[in-house]
Formats: structure tokens, C-alpha cells, sequence
């Protein structure tokens, strides 16, 4: 129980920038897809996009390079089937794909005190299990279920993927859920769904300043904050958090 008498039975994280890093490759992979198809994509326009579903980020990059009307469905399948084929590589066999810091330590606090942990990722299935293999994530107990955007109807900002996660794990309540992302997309995604905490972590792809204008209860240095706020155990010292809302901000 956290500090303010509300129980958390589950936290959902999100997974690239949040419990995971692996540099640009994600912007790396869907610019070479794009550029694979002679859709030419700055490096800049893809922060536009971050946390998007995929298909839904390439769509929208292909009409404002080469115009609405050449964002068709087949197009953007092949670009997506593209950057799949890219993206599920790296995480086999590429470079820098590595913990966010402090997760595994806050997954086995969190396990400890008897809350439950899940994921939701914005890739498919078979990307993200190429990433749990890497980790080890697979099979082990720290984590309680993972939810992939081709098992939901509809990706973030929609709260599909958290309803999935507590579908997955059998909590009925989505007031006792937090929510935990590093985009504004992933916050409001915690805010769709009513979750009692929306916290989005400031060390992942966007700041504080990006962050704080879209819907939260708390913002966070880091995850290892994040079991002192969940279980209530211990300070939050200065520096650590930059807004605990009461309310969600507008």
C-alpha cells in the first residue's frame, strides 16, 4: 500500500525507453524501411511518433514525406513488414540492447511486496519475444504477464493493452493498476484506461519539460523511485521526482 492508503495490485510498464534501452534503433530501423521504399524521413521527424503502433507511425511519416494519398495499405505493409524483419534482427544479434537502469532491482521489490509486474509493448509478438529471449525475460518469475499491439484491438494512446494486462493477471480493479511509460503517448494511454497511478519515468525518450504537459500523476528520475511511490516505503528524496500530481495535469 503506497503512502496515500491506495493498494497497487499491478503495474504495467512499457517497454522501449521505459524498462529497456537500445539507443535510435527503432527510429533507425523504420528510417531504413521507409528509405528502403523511397520515402525519405529526417532523423528529427521521428520523435513525432515515439510510442506510436508502428503501422500507425509509418502511415503518418510517409504522408507528411511523399503526401496523404501515398500512404496506402499496402505501402505501409511493406514498410512495416520491413522494419519488422530489421528491428526483430536487432534485438538478436545487434548492439546496445540493454536495461533500463534499476529495473530488474524495482521488478523484485515490487514482486516482493506481492505486486503483480506485466508489459506492454508497442511491437508484435514476434519482435518482442526475440526481445524477452534476449534478456532472459522469457520465463522469469519477476514478470507476470506481456502484452505485444498485434493481441489488442487497438494500440496506445487507447488503454487496450493495459485492460490486456489485467485480463492476463486477473485484477478487475484498473484504479489499483499503475501505469508506467516514458512517452507522452504512454501517458496518455494510463490516463484512457482510469489507472489510480500514471507515472511516466524522465530517463527514457522524453524530459520533464515534454512530459508534464500531458496527463500524470507523478514523474520520476528513474525507475528505482518507483517502488517508494507503488508500496510506500521510504522518501522520495529532491531531485527525484519533478511534479506528484493529484490530479491528473491538462
Amino acid at each position: 500500500m503506497d503512502a496515500s492508503g491506495l493498494r497497487i495490485d499491478l503495474v504495467v510498464f512499457t517497454v522501449e525507453g521505459t524498462t529497456i534501452r537500445s539507443g535510435d534503433a527503432i527510429d533507425e530501423c523504420i528510417r531504413t524501411a521507409l528509405i528502403a521504399a523511397n520515402v525519405p524521413v529526417k532523423r528529427e521527424s521521428m520523435s513525432e511518433v515515439a510510442g506510436m503502433p508502428r503501422p500507425e507511425a509509418i502511415r503518418r511519416l510517409i504522408s507528411r514525406s511523399i503526401g496523404l494519398d501515398a500512404a496506402s495499405d499496402e505501402l505501409v505493409s511493406e514498410v512495416h513488414a520491413d522494419f519488422l524483419h530489421r528491428i526483430t534482427e536487432h534485438y538478436r544479434r545487434g548492439p546496445r540492447v540493454e536495461l533500463m537502469p534499476h529495473v530488474e532491482e524495482t521488478f523484485f521489490r515490487l514482486k516482493r511486496a506481492g505486486t503483480l509486474v506485466a508489459l506492454a509493448s508497442a511491437h508484435s509478438r514476434i519482435v518482442l519475444d526475440a526481445l524477452l529471449d534476449r534478456l532472459g525475460w522469457r520465463t522469469t518469475w519477476l514478470i507476470d504477464a506481456t502484452v505485444a499491439a498485434d493481441e489488442v484491438g487497438r494500440g496506445r494512446p487507447h488503454p487496450d493493452l493495459i485492460f490486456r494486462a489485467m485480463a492476463l493477471t486477473g485484477v478487475r480493479r484498473v484504479e489499483t493498476v499503475t501505469s508506467v511509460g516514458d512517452t507522452p503517448i504512454d501517458l496518455e494511454a494510463g490516463a484512457a484506461a482510469g489507472c489510480g497511478f500514471v507515472v511516466g519515468v524522465m530517463n527514457g525518450a522524453c524530459k520533464a519539460q515534454q512530459l508534464r504537459q500531458f496527463p500524470h500523476t507523478h514523474l520520476i528520475s528513474h525507475l528505482g523511485v518507483l517502488p517508494r511511490l507503488v508500496i510506500g516505503r521510504g522518501p522520495i528524496r529532491p531531485g527525484e521526482a519533478a511534479s506528484a500530481a493529484s490530479a491528473f495535469a491538462s
